[in-house]
């Protein structure tokens, strides 16, 4: 497909808000893009893609819901896209993968009863076919002195024990197929749900210390504040006033209360998991 067909595709397959793709019939009658080939390999080498991304929005100030921006990158994408043909990766972890801005899409909508994209910092990673969406999980390539590739767990992801060893399983195919070079390579996990506190707050049979227990715990940072921007984001800062409507957030709010926190952890999976 040319970029322009996949253009026509793209909202559809990505299943954008209704505002959004207005937006995007606005924006396509009314600018050209401001992403010309140099900045365009700026933003997909990961050594220059935030100064890239700084430079694409101050060309596109003012740009008051970001949706300008993720029209522009949304255009990337559909370049990302001729390159999943031309290696043979299929339409279908193109569309999980890129979904991602679909999901935050949403999830602003929630907290804020509008639309706007926050998440462009994001995005350069799936534009530059360093990250895929496989299954339940997310897998970022990371190169560098000691490369490795880091497991992202995504807002919606079944954490079941057949959907993540479904995932696992697929992405390593994957890798054997796409970038045999990193199948030896370690998976590693940085998230407040590799914590080990949680082992205090959750019960037996959690789908979380499943997870989590694939994995050897590295570092711990108990100052990190994490946990408030994904188990209460948008529920403000007094612990005191945090709901109580799942088990996992009336335990967390007790721990933080007597001035506990689960922080942020980094563990790497047994080579037995992979």
């Amino acid at each position: 497909m040319t970029t322009t067909e996949v253009w026509a595709q793209l909202p559809q397959w990505l299943e954008l808000p209704e505002e959004v793709r207005t937006s995007f019939a606005q924006y396509d009658a009314q600018y050209t893009s401001q992403v010309d080939d140099a900045l365009r390999s700026r933003l997909l080498c990961r050594a220059t893609w935030d100064d890239a991304l700084a430079e694409l929005r101050q060309r596109l100030d003012p740009d008051p819901t970001g949706l300008r921006m993720l029209w522009e990158l949304l255009h990337v994408a559909c370049g990302t896209y001729t390159h999943y043909e031309e290696r043979g990766i299929s339409q279908e972890i193109f569309v999980e993968t890129m979904k991602f801005c679909t999901r935050f899409l949403h999830t602003y909508y929630q907290e804020h009863g509008c639309y706007h994209f926050a998440w462009d910092w994001w995005f350069p990673r799936q534009l530059a076919m360093l990250e895929y969406r496989v299954g339940c999980l997310e897998y970022e390539l990371i190169d560098g002195e000691a490369p490795l590739i880091s497991v992202h767990i995504p807002s919606d992801a079944d954490l079941s024990a057949e959907a993540v060893d479904k995932s696992m399983a697929e992405f390593d195919a994957f890798l054997r197929r796409q970038y045999p070079q990193w199948v030896q390579r370690d998976w590693y996990c940085e998230s407040w749900m590799m914590s080990p506190t949680l082992r205090e707050l959750l019960p037996e049979g959690s789908r979380i210390l499943a997870f989590q227990s694939r994995f050897t715990v590295l570092e711990e940072d108990k100052n990190s504040p994490a946990v408030m921007d994904w188990v209460f984001r948008g529920c403000g800062s007094d612990p005191a006033q945090l709901p109580e409507d799942t088990t996992l957030r009336r335990n967390l709010k007790r721990l933080l209360l007597q001035g506990g926190n689960v922080g942020w952890t980094k563990a790497v999976l047994r080579r037995s998991e992979a």
